[in-house]
């Protein structure tokens, strides 16, 4: 059964400025171009359909490389709009959350739609060289970059546009279904960028600032031509984590500290959670990335290795 909508008409009005704008052979994909030869950047926003920032952000953008197309120095950018249908109704998802539905376990309803036609614009687009899908929840949510290959420079680059210190290793067995899993089939260079606020202003010119600054690194714009207000520190470093076993929910599941959270250290043997037959056990040295506290889901989060890369960037103050 589809979730019930809302009928938020500013979500509503996203939705159509997407459908009034899209100008691809896939629909609500909107594509502008420089008629100078360069590189090929794609946003993924709006995969949930109840977190508007991104979207809104994406809008600000595209507004004002249309009002100054002269901002365009060389390359495509591409505003891909992930959810259509879950946006228009202002709810997360209709049937499944888009960014599991990557399998072939999904087989009706408008994600299916969305998940074939997302797939053959991977297949037709393998030329993007950088591909960020966006999330913004409008709760304070750790700031984390989900990513597929190990790429050094890359992930510099990406701390550098993005200004986070998370970043989680991701693969099938651990995220099935998942959308830059599925874009990184086709040699694309993919990363998921999630964080939250509370205050969706701050979110719109975080996004908004990473946005112009993955086009700055890339050279489609030049440096400072489009005003940033660099809300985010630069990190001196960033820590990359690689799940080794998933924190599964079972009956009557409870963490033995109720306070547990991202980048807490647990020692091999050490017991984290109890169930209705025994306790979950780290069978090694773990750090633990939750994905949400909420036992409702099957899937919290995961034990995993961590390690720290230096970007060699100097720390500086967050703006509040």
């Amino acid at each position: 059964m589809p979730l019930r909508a809302t009928n938020n008409h500013n979500s509503f009005a996203l939705y159509k400025y997407f459908k009034d704008n899209q100008n691809d052979v896939i629909p609500y994909i909107i594509n502008i171009s420089s008629q100078n030869l360069g590189k090929h950047i794609a946003f993924v926003i709006g995969a949930h359909g109840n977190e508007p920032a991104a979207i809104m952000a994406a809008q600000k953008l595209h507004k004002k490389l249309l009002e100054k197309p002269e901002l365009l120095k060389s390359g495509k950018i591409s505003f891909v709009l992930g959810n259509p249908e879950a946006l228009k109704r202002d709810q997360k998802f209709v049937y499944s959350d888009l960014n599991q539905s990557f399998t072939p376990k999904v087989t009706n309803g408008s994600e299916s739609r969305r998940v074939a036609e997302l797939s053959e614009y991977f297949k037709t687009n393998t030329e993007i060289d950088l591909f960020l899908d966006i999330y913004t929840s409008t709760k304070n949510k750790p700031r984390v970059v989900f990513y597929v290959s190990n790429n050094f420079d890359d992930l510099k680059l990406i701390s550098k546009v993005s200004r986070f210190g998370l970043y989680v290793n991701i693969n099938a067995e651990m995220f099935p279904g998942n959308l830059i899993l599925e874009s990184h089939k086709n040699s694309i260079p993919s990363y998921a960028i999630s964080f939250g606020n509370e205050n969706i202003n701050r979110s719109i010119s975080v996004t908004f600032d990473m946005m112009v600054s993955a086009l700055e690194k890339n050279d489609i714009i030049e440096k400072n031509s489009i005003e940033k207000e660099e809300l985010l520190q630069t990190p001196h470093y960033i820590d990359i984590y690689y799940p080794r076993e998933s924190i599964k929910v079972s009956e009557d599941f409870k963490f033995m500290n109720d306070d547990i959270k991202t980048g807490d250290h647990l020692k091999k043997g050490e017991m984290y959670a109890s169930y209705k037959n025994g306790f979950h056990i780290a069978h090694e040295d773990s750090f633990v990335f939750l994905l949400t506290k909420k036992i409702k889901r099957d899937n919290l989060g995961f034990l995993c290795k961590k390690y720290t890369l230096v970007t060699n960037e100097s720390p500086t103050e967050e703006k509040k």
